[in-house]
């Protein structure tokens, strides 16, 4: 505490201050608490998987941007993390299911299985990005761009020839069936809120500074004493396990796992460059970004499916929806390289702040556009 009352963290704390992480907690209840009210007025199975889906690629987008964004690392392989999340959840359900904790997502034992799911496809995939990080962000540039890509190859052909032995649709414990999806879709839109005031937590600790100061000029960085290399590690396999954890809750909403689904390129839009896409659109250092070019994305990708065939150019386009994507993406790299958002955030702790004052000055502003309107009230004094 200093003479002026102010109590500082220190230094090496990963948390930033109470004050600080008000606002980004408020700011994700608020979202949390509208879209679980929505969620829980939802009934449609179609509504569902799509709301579902958002916050997968929501959380998705928003990991991934901690690498692109705030670390300034070209990855290509991101999906690969994903899959480990989705595959290591799934197997320890299969575990626990064939012990006899719970037969399906409507017992009482599912939920707290559910949840060690989550922790250990998290951790799964923070390990494995540790094991990658340490010798591949020694690269950067195209280089890094091709490790991670390589890994995420590796990846998927490693689980298509040892996982598919275990992880065949019957025993596939995640997966969370028919109407029970509704019950669950409001616990799964928390947890997405949950982590992304995690990521925005650290992107604004001293760990998340100093990520940004390497990437804006690593030299400086070096020369004022921060290990480069640690905090590039840490920061990968921060970013590493929110993509594992979006895994885990891809796998609940889906019936068997099919390693084509974690591809770097398919017809589906699950594949690394669907996400850098969204990244880029969303702009590169900002999580608010993030989340509204994965809904956006996805709702849009949602609306291109559904095009009939017959329909010109658009069905095209609902044949080939990443053709879109590619040019939408080169559209915003020549146009708007620093995407929609670029690095601001939207804060709905600012404007619940600046509230009272905005009231405050509402009548004044009034009787100034009554008086631009009608110029023969200029000169008068209100009573």
């Amino acid at each position: 505490m200093n003479m002026s009352g102010k109590i500082y963290l220190p230094e090496n704390s990963l948390f930033v201050r109470k004050k600080d992480l008000f606002a980004p907690l408020t700011n994700l209840a608020a979202l949390a608490l509208l879209v679980a009210v929505l969620c829980l007025t939802v009934t449609k199975n179609a509504t569902v998987n799509l709301i579902w889906t958002c916050s997968v690629f929501a959380l998705m987008a928003a990991s991934l941007n901690i690498t692109m964004g705030f670390m300034g690392q070209l990855a290509l392989g991101h999906m690969g993390f994903m899959a480990v999340g989705a595959y290591l959840g799934t197997l320890v359900a299969n575990c626990f299911k064939g012990s006899g904790v719970f037969s399906s997502a409507s017992d009482a034992g599912y939920l707290p299985v559910f949840f060690l799911c989550i922790l250990a496809g998290g951790v799964g995939a923070a390990l494995i990005g540790f094991v990658v990080g340490m010798p591949a962000l020694r690269l950067k540039g195209d280089y890094l761009a091709i490790i991670t890509l390589g890994f995420g190859l590796i990846v998927t052909n490693v689980l298509n020839n040892i996982a598919g032995s275990v992880l065949y649709r019957e025993k596939c414990g995640l997966y969370i069936t028919g109407k029970l999806q509704v019950k669950f879709l409001p616990l799964i839109v928390l947890i997405a809120a949950g982590c992304l005031a995690l990521m925005y937590n650290f992107i604004h600790s001293r760990y998340g500074r100093a990520l940004k100061s390497i990437r804006d000029d690593s030299i400086a960085a070096s020369a004022s004493g921060l290990n480069i290399s640690f905090y590039k590690v840490f920061g990968f396999t921060f970013s590493a396990f929110f993509a594992g954890v979006s895994g885990v809750l891809y796998a609940a909403s889906v019936s068997s796992l099919t390693t084509s689904s974690f591809a770097f390129s398919n017809s589906s839009i699950y594949n690394s460059i669907f996400i850098v896409v969204m990244v880029v659109l969303g702009g590169m250092g900002s999580l608010t970004g993030s989340v509204v070019a994965g809904v956006g994305m996805v709702a849009l990708n949602n609306a291109i499916t559904k095009i009939p065939a017959g329909v010109p150019v658009l069905g095209a386009l609902a044949k080939y929806p990443m053709l879109l994507y590619a040019l939408v993406l080169i559209v915003f790299v020549l146009f708007r390289p620093r995407g929609i958002f670029g690095t601001r955030e939207v804060s709905l702790y600012r404007a619940l702040c600046n509230l009272p004052h905005f009231a405050k000055t509402m009548p004044a502003r009034i009787r100034a556009l009554k008086k631009q309107k009608s110029p023969e009230t200029e000169g008068k004094t209100d009573e």
